[in-house]
């Protein structure tokens, strides 16, 4: 986690304080726009996306793309254009906050949230205090102030329940 600390400070640096704006737009692809894809220049080793606890299980898209406590989220399906930029983020076992985005200006929303509520800067008041990394069943999530955890003993965790931007806390709240 550290480390991506490190990834996050060095991409602020580069671009004046700002997180990856999520979305493409503003003269910038897909690609290089989400968080990923962004971030890709300031770490070599792709294993820095997954926690020393878990394993990546195979190398075909499946399970909806989630993960479990102790295995990879991932891979991606072949995208339908053809193009393999998806390869590049095959599989891992952190989550993104979505929040913690620089939406390219006229954007409304980006991934169906409102650019409003977007934490663009990392010199943003509190943004010290958000979480950006964490653990995580799928690769980014956007959580909301209504998301309830799952139980602590709630062992067979029901992610599928839950997605990316509804209840995502089913997805960060991992006992590895």
């Amino acid at each position: 986690m550290k480390q991506w600390g490190f990834v996050f400070t060095l991409y602020g640096y580069d671009n004046e304080d700002s997180f990856p704006q999520s979305i493409a737009g503003n003269g910038v692809n897909a690609e290089d726009a989400w968080i990923l894809g962004a971030t890709l220049p300031y770490y070599k080793e792709l294993e820095l996306r997954m926690c020393p606890s878990t394993k990546t299980l195979d190398r075909q898209p499946a399970n909806g793309l989630r993960g479990g406590t102790f295995t990879d989220w991932g891979p991606f399906p072949p995208s339908n254009d053809g193009s393999k930029w998806w390869d590049s983020f095959a599989t891992g076992s952190y989550g993104f906050n979505e929040w913690c985005a620089d939406p390219p200006p006229g954007a409304q929303t980006f991934w169906g949230l409102s650019s409003d509520n977007a934490i663009r800067k990392t010199t943003t008041k509190g943004a010290d205090n958000i979480p950006l990394v964490l653990d995580s069943v799928y690769v980014d999530t956007a959580v909301h102030e209504t998301d309830a955890a799952p139980s602590n003993d709630e062992h067979s965790r029901d992610v599928y329940s839950a997605s990316w931007d509804y209840n995502a806390m089913k997805y960060y709240s991992i006992d590895r």
